[in-house]
């Protein structure tokens, strides 16, 4: 027996004794769907990682952690995306799953922003190799920090997986604002957070909150929708 797999045995069997089989049952399913849509895509995405390759890196930014695909999926799906209309940015994008599936959904570009060049030069190799599966032709991630980053005027759907907070979310919720006054246009913001902590989306008045989606795997995440106050 391998010792990936008998270290996995070992988990399930202590978490049917500690949560019980309807939690057990979902964990084993959120993982075997993880590994289908790792091998569907044919990219490589699940590990996490931490800040060593930026050391200029303020602790307000959070460590790269994938965003699970069914979480992903359920709230790209709601969106009922406009085709060839809508343009989608990913904060803190990492190793490119993010920007990946959504370039599988029919956005006119998706984009990505990342600190850590390293990373990005993965998602890059990622977005290759599932490059016959997308249906955006629009794809790119750039290197840059989100507090000097400048946001495109035609962005309609922003992704947040929990990626700063503090100062530095100051930062990009102002500099969102700031593209909507050069460009007033109807936005989405998505923004996945822990119950625990606030919605810093919330505090903003140009926004309202459309909807939340619970996750059915992470009991303490949740996904949020916010939309702006724009009538064409």
């Amino acid at each position: 027996m391998s010792g990936v797999l008998k270290r996995g045995l070992q988990k399930g069997t202590r978490m049917l004794v500690e949560e019980g089989p309807g939690y057990t049952l979902d964990w084993i399913r959120y993982h075997l769907y993880e590994r289908y849509r790792e091998w569907q895509l044919g990219i490589e995405t699940a590990e996490y990682r931490g800040w060593e390759a930026a050391n200029d890196s303020s602790p307000e930014n959070s460590v790269y952690e994938p965003v699970c695909y069914d979480c992903l999926d359920r709230v790209l799906t709601w969106l009922d995306i406009e085709p060839d209309k809508e343009v989608f940015l990913d904060y803190g994008s990492g190793k490119g799953r993010v920007v990946t599936v959504a370039a599988t959904y029919p956005f006119r570009e998706v984009m990505g922003i990342e600190l850590v060049p390293e990373l990005v030069t993965i998602a890059e190799n990622n977005i290759r190799k599932a490059g016959k599966q997308l249906k955006c032709n629009q794809v790119n991630i750039l290197v840059a920090d989100v507090v000097s980053f400048s946001v495109p005027d035609n962005v309609t759907v922003f992704f947040l997986f929990n990626p700063f907070s503090g100062e530095v979310m100051r930062k990009a919720q102002e500099n969102i604002h700031l593209s909507l006054i050069r460009n007033p246009r109807k936005i989405r913001i998505i923004y996945m957070n822990p119950i625990s902590s606030p919605d810093p989306f919330t505090q903003c008045e140009w926004l309202n909150e459309v909807q939340a989606i619970f996750p059915g795997w992470w009991r303490n995440m949740r996904f949020v929708v916010h939309s702006n106050r724009f009538d064409r």
